[in-house]
């Protein structure tokens, strides 16, 4: 009885401690575009120079402002939460967010952060390649397949995300 009860205790702490993220913004592109421009202080094209996993933080250069003030200098960024879009690699990148009183930039939650070379990820418009499927034994028929879907998946939607990126842009211009 005493083991079942400490087990329940473990169950609980530990289930309070897996929280899912549930966007409930737009699935459209274009209406998730709007409520990013509404939403954000700050929308700049930047070079990520670094990137600290361990506090979720980056250190970028505005290479262009899209929203907000010009600023030609390194500046230090945060993608911490749940849902926020998470910056995976240095290069150029759209950026969406807002600074806080530490003059550190908040990246979004739930936005259209994503990066030039990547345009596809971080964003639920534009979801990546299909998962395998499961259950399915892992041997080199089943890679083969999956990797055959996932070079299927790239060729049809990576040139409409990186497409959809410069529209974006190209309309953030008109905006300002």
């Amino acid at each position: 009885m005493k083991a079942s009860f400490i087990v329940l205790i473990l169950l609980l702490f530990v289930s309070t401690q897996c929280i899912a993220c549930i966007c409930t913004v737009p699935s459209e592109l274009k209406a998730l575009q709007e409520r990013e421009y509404e939403i954000s202080s700050g929308i700049f094209i930047a070079r990520v120079t670094e990137i600290d996993f361990e506090t979720s933080s980056f250190q970028f250069i505005v290479l262009e402002s899209l929203k907000g003030e010009n600023i030609n200098r390194k500046l230090k960024g945060t993608f911490k939460g749940d849902c926020t879009p998470s910056i995976r690699h240095k290069g150029k990148w759209i950026l969406y967010g807002q600074f806080d009183n530490d003059n550190i930039f908040r990246i979004n939650a739930c936005g259209l952060t994503r990066s030039f070379k990547h345009p596809y990820s971080n964003i639920r418009a534009t979801k990546g390649p299909p998962p395998p499927p499961p259950r399915e034994p892992i041997n080199d028929s089943a890679i083969k397949k999956h990797k055959k879907l996932t070079k299927k998946w790239i060729k049809e939607n990576v040139p409409k995300s990186k497409r959809d990126l410069a529209n974006e842009i190209k309309e953030l211009k008109t905006k300002n």
